[in-house]
């Protein structure tokens, strides 16, 4: 009798720990996925203060990511005005990408007021540059503006 009532408390117990086991380890994964969260959120802020000090300090590469940041909305809030701000300064340099996103914000007047002229010669230099992809939109707006 001993025997069955012990066999009956195992399968119990089994049956209960299989039951409680996927939430204990969901809430471990939240718990796990929280705290990595946070981690990954730490290190992000370090990383976008390192971005916004290296802008500052004149690096090209890091105005280039500033201003594409403020320009999507990613990981910043979007503000199209300063991300032709740090766009302008990467292309001041020559940076291709920032020349080809300056010359699509002055077509488009996003964050500056609308310049078609200004846009064609940014994407002229961005093609200069390397940017190929500025070639389609110089076309394409000399195509809208022959009409």
């Amino acid at each position: 009798m001993h025997q069955k009532i012990a066999l009956s408390l195992s399968i119990l117990l089994s049956y209960s720990l299989a039951q409680a086991l996927p939430a204990m380890v969901s809430d471990e994964e939240d718990w796990l996925h929280s705290d990595a969260k946070r981690c990954i959120a730490s290190h992000q802020s370090r990383l976008d203060h390192q971005v916004v000090q290296q802008a500052e300090n004149g690096s090209r590469h890091a105005q280039l990511l500033l201003g594409t940041y403020l320009l999507t909305g990613t990981k910043l809030p979007a503000n199209s005005a300063q991300a032709y701000h740090w766009l302008m300064l990467a292309a001041k340099q020559g940076e291709p990408k920032a020349l080809y996103l300056v010359g699509a914000m002055l077509e488009q007047g996003l964050g500056v007021k609308m310049n078609v002229t200004d846009a064609a010669a940014y994407y002229q230099a961005a093609i200069d540059a390397g940017e190929g992809a500025a070639a389609v939109d110089l076309a394409r707006l000399y195509a809208q503006n022959s009409q």
